[in-house]
C-alpha cells in the first residue's frame, strides 16, 4: 500500500470513531432521559384524599387490599376478608374482623352474647358460672375469684374494719351481737345463748358451766342460796334436810302432808 492510500484510510477511521462516540453520547442521553421520566413516573403521588394502592390511586372511600382498590362498603359496614359485613351483627366478625362468636351465641351490637349463660373464649357457659373474676359479685370483705367456673371470695384479713363491724372470714359482722362471732371472730356462743355487748349470755333457765349453756341454775354450791347444794345443775338440800318455805332445814317434813296418815309433822320430823 502506498503512502497516499494509507493516509486516506487513517483519516476515514478517525472520522468513524468520532461518529461512533457522538452516537454513543446521543443514545446515552436518550436513555438517561427515559430513565429520568420513568423515575418521575414512579415517584408520582396520589392527591388527597385518594390513597396510593400499587400503581393506582384509590377513589375516596375505597380501600387498598393486596395492591388493588376495593370499592367503599355501604354505610354501617366494613370490609373484612374482601367482603362488606356489619360487625354489629355478623357472628363471624363480631365487633371486629375475624372475631367469631362461639356456637350457641349471637352477635348483638358488636358483642357476642349467649342465649343462656355467658361467653368464655369460644364456649358458652351456663348461667351461674363465671369466666373471669370481674363477672363475680364484689365483696366488702374479700376479693372476688373465679375457679373452675364458680365465683368465690378470697377473704380479707381477720378483724379488718368494714361498714357493719369487722371482717370475719368473708363476711362483715357486728361482733357485739353475732352469736357466731361474739366479741371476736370465731368466738361462738353455742345453743341456748345470745350475744349481748360482745359477751355470750345463756337464755333463761340455762347456765354455762364452761361447756356451753345447759338447763339448770347452778354450776357449784356457790351459785345456790345458803344451805343448798348444787346437784345436776339444780340447787337442792343436802342429805337429812328438806326445803321448807324456801329454806333448807334439818328434818324430813314441813307439814303433816309430808308424813304417813297415822303420823304428824313435829319439829320437821314425822312422829
Amino acid at each position: 500500500m502506498d503512502g497516499q492510500r494509507f493516509d486516506h484510510l487513517l483519516r476515514s477511521l478517525v472520522t468513524s470513531r468520532r461518529s461512533i462516540t457522538s452516537l454513543a453520547l446521543v443514545v446515552g442521553g436518550v436513555i438517561a432521559g427515559r430513565d429520568n421520566v420513568e423515575s418521575k413516573k414512579k415517584k408520582k403521588k396520589c392527591k388527597a384524599p385518594k390513597v396510593k394502592c400499587g400503581k393506582a390511586c384509590c377513589a375516596v372511600g375505597a380501600t387498598c387490599e393486596n395492591s388493588a382498590c376495593r370499592p367503599a362498603c355501604p354505610s354501617g359496614q366494613r370490609r373484612c376478608n374482601g367482603a362488606c359485613v356489619d360487625t354489629a351483627s355478623d357472628e363471624a366478625n363480631c365487633g371486629s374482623c375475624g372475631n367469631t362468636c362461639p356456637s350457641g351465641s349471637s352477635c348483638e351490637s358488636g358483642i357476642c352474647r349467649c342465649a343462656n349463660g355467658i361467653v368464655c373464649g369460644q364456649v358458652c357457659l351456663p348461667n351461674g358460672e363465671c369466666c373471669t373474676a370481674d363477672q363475680c359479685p364484689t365483696a366488702e370483705c374479700g376479693i372476688p375469684t373465679c375457679v373452675t367456673g364458680q365465683c368465690g371470695i378470697f377473704p380479707a384479713p381477720q378483724s379488718t374494719r368494714c361498714s357493719n363491724g369487722v371482717c370475719c372470714n368473708d363476711q362483715c359482722v357486728d361482733t357485739t351481737s353475732n352469736v357466731d362471732h361474739c366479741g371476736a371472730c370465731g368466738d361462738e356462743c353455742g345453743p341456748h345463748a345470745t350475744c349481748n355487748n360482745g359477751a355470750c349470755r345463756c337464755d333463761a333457765g340455762f347456765i354455762n358451766c364452761g361447756i356451753g349453756c345447759h338447763a339448770g341454775v347452778c354450776c357449784w354450791y356457790g351459785d345456790c342460796p345458803s344451805g343448798y347444794l348444787c346437784h345436776a345443775s339444780e340447787c337442792v338440800c343436802g342429805p337429812g334436810r328438806i326445803e321448807c318455805a324456801g329454806s333448807c332445814v334439818d328434818g324430813t317434813c314441813c307439814d303433816d302432808a309430808d308424813c304417813l296418815d297415822n303420823q304428824a309433822c313435829t319439829a320437821n320430823q314425822c312422829v
